[in-house]
């Protein structure tokens, strides 16, 4: 309930102005990263820039913490 009321105390405006910062931030994050590197694989080496360095890494890491989860509750399940 408390938190209904904070909600409607909150200016409209600070939610744009926050949406804004953060898109501000990771346009400039994409920017300022856009530089290329030497990326060894397993199966090669390549030069791409850094920011897809950053993307991929998040999404390997992103689908691996979903595996683990899965796992970790299928163990659990069978006890």
């Amino acid at each position: 309930m408390a938190d209904e009321q904070a909600k409607r105390d909150r200016p409209p405006w600070l939610q744009f102005a926050a949406i804004g910062l953060v898109a501000l931030y990771a346009l400039l994050f994409v920017i300022l990263n856009t530089h290329r590197a030497k990326v060894s694989f397993v199966f090669g080496t390549t030069r791409i820039s850094v920011i897809w360095v950053i993307l991929l890494s998040l999404a390997v890491g992103f689908v691996l913490g979903v595996l683990g989860t899965r796992l970790n509750r299928r163990r659990k399940r069978r006890g």
